[in-house]
């Protein structure tokens, strides 16, 4: 066994040893969204608030291991959670899911998380790609044009920045997207990521509506005004699009998307091309078809 003299003392001489001892935290975060974000481990009942642009210290944290929820409390009237590992070594970029069960279906947000390491400390940042501003005094609609059915709302009235990413198969790839206003046609895709590139959009009008419905279904039946042609019904609690019939007039395209701002039901003229698929009767009798869990017959 060694024994190790020490003395306080101001006195240096040329056996002494002087050592520096420097503290850093095993984990920092930066917040890089426009809201307020809840940070805390998982299994802990420590929480902490930050504010946009905020770098704050996770120093009871282990690097690369330890499991965290973040909590975005009020974003669009709801409340998103996501619980997570933190990013090993080898792993730049990766994909954070929020979902928020504050609606009739599960609403996810996915963003961005960077990771690197820097003078021993893993340094993350959470980030989401797009900002979206509505400048316009309309109320405005994106969409990658991948996912047809993830569909964002921006209501005029909302000032403040919308966030708008990708799906997390889609979130490193081709930042391609589509706008319309209010319930009008969708514009040319456009690049999200190239200075300069644009798409043109169509006005349409949009009302809202309040159904007061004490049935199981909720079911919903278009009539053309001054007529007494009904369609079929539809569904309007689940996210689908579907051809309905007219008896007069021809079908109509219906499209449900559910969102943060809540249902949205898109009616456009059946146009060819519309019906996602085509079934051909070639024997020589009458058959009905219809979809599984449907309850629209044909």
């Amino acid at each position: 066994m060694e024994q190790v003299f020490y003395e306080n003392t101001n006195r240096h001489t040329f056996a002494s040893s002087c050592y520096d001892i420097v503290l850093k935290p095993a984990v920092k975060m930066q917040n890089c969204l426009p809201v307020d974000i809840v940070v805390s481990q998982l299994g802990l009942k420590r929480t902490q608030t930050f504010k946009p642009g905020e770098m704050f210290h996770l120093s009871h944290l282990s690097p690369n291991k330890a499991s965290i929820v973040v909590m975005i409390q009020n974003y669009l009237d709801k409340c998103w959670v996501c619980t997570k590992n933190l990013p090993d070594t080898e792993t730049e970029l990766s994909v954070w899911s929020f979902e928020s069960h504050d609606s009739p279906s599960v609403m996810t947000l996915d963003l961005g998380m960077h990771s690197a390491e820097m003078e021993g400390t893993q340094v993350l940042s959470l980030y989401c790609p797009f900002w979206m501003l509505n400048k316009t005094g309309l109320t405005l609609c994106y969409r990658n044009v991948d996912e047809t059915g993830n569909v964002i709302f921006h209501p005029k009235e909302y000032k403040e920045p919308i966030l708008f990413s990708f799906r997390a198969k889609n979130f490193f790839g081709k930042k391609k997207a589509a706008i319309r206003i209010g319930f009008g046609e969708w514009s040319d895709k456009f690049s999200l990521d190239v200075p300069g590139s644009s798409g043109v959009v169509e006005k349409n009008s949009s009302a809202p509506l309040w159904p007061i419905v004490e049935k199981e279904e909720k079911l919903l039946l278009l009539r053309v005004l001054g007529s007494s042609d009904v369609s079929a019904p539809f569904l309007y609690t689940e996210q689908h699009t579907t051809i309905v019939k007219r008896k007069r007039y021809g079908g109509l395209y219906v499209e449900v998307q559910l969102s943060e701002g809540g249902t949205y039901i898109t009616v456009r003229q059946y146009r060819d091309g519309h019906a996602p698929a085509l079934v051909v009767n070639y024997c020589p009798y009458t058959i009905t078809v219809y979809e599984k869990e449907n309850i629209n017959v044909k």
